[in-house]
This record gives C-alpha cells, sequence and structure tokens, in this order.
C-alpha cells in the first residue's frame, strides 16, 4: 500500500503536515514528535489546525484522521530514530518525544461559534 502524503492529517491538537514539519527534524538535535494517546479517535470529534482552524468531524473522521495522523507521526519518528541511531553520538543524540504544532496540548473547549472558552486541563476532567 501507499499514502501519498500531501496534506495535513489532525484530530483535536495532533497535527502533522509535511510542510509545517521543522527542516531539520531527521537530525542528531531535533526531539521526536510526540505522540498521540491510544484513544485519541474516540477523544475527539474535530481538529484543531495551529492556526487556532477548528474543523468538526463527521461521524466516520474520527477514526480516518487518527489512523493517518498516528500512522504518519510514527512513520516519520521510525526514520528519525533510525538516523540518530546510526549516524549521531548516542551521549548527545535528542531522543526525547516532545515535538508538537500547538504551544500547548491541553484540551479547550469551544461555544458554537467555535471560539474557544477555556482549557481543560487534566484536573478539571477529573
Amino acid at each position: 500500500h501507499v499514502i501519498h502524503y500531501c496534506q495535513s492529517y489532525y484530530i483535536g491538537k495532533w497535527f502533522i503536515n509535511k510542510y509545517r514539519l521543522r527542516k531539520d527534524f531527521i537530525s542528531c538535535e531535533a526531539p521526536l514528535l510526540k505522540q498521540p494517546p491510544a484513544d485519541v479517535a474516540v477523544r475527539y470529534n474535530y481538529g484543531l489546525k495551529p492556526d487556532r482552524k477548528r474543523k468538526k468531524y463527521t461521524k466516520a473522521q474520527p477514526s480516518q484522521m487518527a489512523f493517518m495522523a498516528c500512522g504518519l507521526i510514527r512513520a516519520l519518528n521510525q526514520a528519525a530514530v533510525y538516523y540518530k541511531d546510526h549516524h549521531c553520538d548516542p551521549k548527545t543524540a535528542n531522543y526525547e518525544y516532545s515535538y508538537v504544532f500547538h504551544d500547548n496540548m491541553e484540551d479547550e473547549e469551544f461555544d458554537d461559534d467555535d471560539t474557544v472558552t477555556k482549557n481543560v486541563t487534566a484536573d478539571t476532567k477529573k
């Protein structure tokens, strides 16, 4: 199977786009992409781009977006790890899974006009 990686894929704030990926992603210094949680497809019925544009999804779209975003993040990380393992000093290579496209990864609540009403932290979800 072949995937033509030509568009953005996003679910919640989990976002991937080859044109927004930092140019030095495959390097010793760059961190790896933070991986989405296993339940990302059931957690979100929308996607939020880094430019704050929100897209509501139909019933089938969350699983489709999660499949693509998770698969691409995993594949890109595998390529970066392979590079680091073969070309970088193990003492200084950055294997931290921390690279994201949003300023923060907290969940947010929206009103009917898709305006953010508040950030929802893990403490407020309890």
